[in-house]
């Protein structure tokens, strides 16, 4: 029993027992009053873009259901069933296909079928667009909503009530004019789906900001608020923690269903926050923010973006790309807020890469004619290791320490990108922590610790960096320095060919006190990608697994 029945409960045992009090006659107890259990709100242009990524559907099955989410008996165009079975379907080969189960599972709709596709914060356009709500019920009993703002619309004809007022009071689902629902019809011997839905219409009449429907049973109202917003008017890209520089070398990813390994540097998208975190990490890797807006700065959830440069074989950029053409806004929460994080990857070419991001005409209601270029400057691999340590010479007891710090360049001197691997190893003789540098633009650092007794060599430091490698010498008090042109142990200060790449170029200060490279992903606080976080077509399976 959910709190408004409980509550409604103790107010008919209260009337009752205070009844009997005053009068001195028994009473029975008296049944609680029916109630909504629950309000859900979804965005009219958010279901179609969700509905594929989340359920698989087809667009054409997608648009059925999303335009009969009223409708409780499945068929080729789609319905509420319809929709809910490929919702608690799963990719169970793989293979980017989602196995929907079958319709006649779905006899009752709860709240957690939607936690994918709930991700609008309530928000719908004032251009003649829609909000679906829905109200989850457990007794038959008749449900009314009411709305301060918009009308209710009557499904095309399909049900009854319109205007501010709406009743779904019976249940004709089978023969015309079909005018309302098993789940309010007050006849225990129609069975419905545990769910009622309305759906609200606004227009430019309505005033902007926040609306407020309730749905009412037996006299216990369920209120939610929504918010009524402009249209898509304005496209803002940045790149997360400023990351604008790339270096070259990612990978196509494999086809869907393709048994050919998975590499760290496939420019693939994932929903989660340590993917997220790990592409910010990455060399040849960067997440840029996509956000759209009204005419009031207000970030709105339910547009689809298009990005004109994607990273796979059909005509791919020499610089580059990103890993998704279509992004939808979604309500991510955290320090994201109304967007999406799209992964832009680091081909080939030097060069700059810019992406040029408009509204896919596939979610109708954006500006015509706005875009946005997004610029990322894609630069080469490491060719040069310069190494410090502070200080050079010091006591070696066992407890003093000396900071190495690594300056690794590319071959024109300018700093690599951020995220490069980069492994410090002491060899012999000390220790080293951490194994991955608190650096940015181009630098890492590592402490050294020379063991007690290493006076007579000094600890040689051994960093690589991409195919590059070079030492230092850390020295010990009393240690003769090597003559002019001759290297210290462990080898030269200079670059060198090497294989293997184990460590990492931290990303630049997140400004939570830890730097945003690979080597800080479990101290990254939550950005909200939940349920999540975050919808994209092209990459359904990976959303849902998170």
């Amino acid at each position: 029993m959910n709190r408004l029945k409980t509550a409604a409960a103790l107010l008919v045992m209260t009337a009752v027992i205070g009844g009997a009090a005053l009068t001195g006659a028994a009473s029975s107890p008296q049944p609680a009053a029916a109630a909504p259990t629950a309000m859900l709100a979804l965005n009219g242009g958010s279901c179609l873009p969700l509905a594929i990524a989340f359920g698989g559907l087809t667009s054409f099955q997608a648009a059925g259901s999303c335009e009969n989410l009223q409708k409780q008996t499945p068929d080729a165009t789609g319905s509420f069933q319809v929709l809910v079975s490929c919702l608690r379907g799963d990719d169970l080969g793989q293979n980017g296909t989602i196995d929907c189960v079958d319709t006649s599972d779905v006899l009752k709709v709860t709240p957690d079928d939607f936690k994918p596709m709930d991700l609008d914060k309530n928000q719908v356009r004032d251009n003649g667009k829609y909000l679906y709500v829905f109200a989850f019920v457990d007794d038959d009993a008749p449900v009314r909503f009411i709305t301060d703002k918009g009308v209710f619309d009557n499904f095309l004809g399909l049900t009854a009530g319109t205007g501010k007022d709406y009743y779904c009071e019976t249940a004709n689902v089978q023969l015309a004019p079909f005018t309302g629902d098993p789940d309010c019809d007050n006849d225990p011997s129609t069975e419905g789906d545990g769910v009622v839905v309305a759906r609200i219409r606004v227009d430019d009449t309505d005033e902007l900001g926040p609306g407020h429907v309730t749905a009412i049973q037996e006299g216990i109202g369920f209120p939610l608020e929504f918010t009524v917003t402009g249209n898509f008017e304005t496209i803002k890209v940045a790149p997360l923690f400023g990351k604008d520089t790339i270096q070259t070398g990612a990978t196509i990813p494999p086809a869907t269903g393709s048994s050919d390994p998975k590499l760290d540097t496939d420019c693939a998208f994932g929903a989660s926050l340590s993917a997220v975190l790990a592409a910010i990490g990455h060399e040849s890797k960067t997440v840029v923010i996509a956000k759209v807006l009204d005419n009031d700065g207000t970030e709105l959830s339910g547009s689809l973006l298009a990005w004109d440069k994607p990273f796979n074989a059909d005509n791919m950029r020499a610089e580059g790309g990103v890993s998704t053409p279509q992004t939808p806004t979604l309500d991510l929460g955290g320090s994201i807020g109304i967007g999406f994080p799209q992964f832009v990857c680091g081909g080939q070419t030097e060069g700059e890469l810019k992406i040029k991001v408009t509204f896919d005409d596939t979610v109708p209601g954006g500006k015509t004619g706005e875009y946005v270029n997004a610029v990322i400057n894609v630069v080469g691999p490491a060719a040069n290791i310069a190494l410090t340590a502070d200080p050079a010479v010091i006591d070696c007891d066992g407890v003093n320490t000396s900071k190495v710090t690594a300056t690794v360049t590319q071959a024109d001197g300018k700093p690599v990108a951020n995220g490069l691997d980069v492994n410090f190893k002491v060899q012999v003789l000390g220790t080293n922590s951490p194994l991955k540098g608190d650096a940015a633009g181009g630098e890492a650092s590592t402490t050294v610790t020379p063991l007690r007794g290493t006076a007579q060599t000094g600890v040689p430091v051994v960093v690589t960096a991409d195919d590059v490698q070079a030492s230092i010498l850390v020295k010990c008090s009393g240690v003769v320095p090597p003559a002019a042109g001759e290297s210290p142990a462990g080898g030269s200060q200079g670059g060198a060919a090497a294989p293997g790449r184990p460590g990492t170029i931290s990303g630049p200060d997140t400004g939570m006190g830890v730097p945003a490279g690979r080597g800080a992903l479990s101290w990254w606080p939550v950005l909200g990608l939940a349920a999540a976080a975050t919808a994209l077509l092209a990459a359904r399976s990976a959303l849902k697994r998170n």
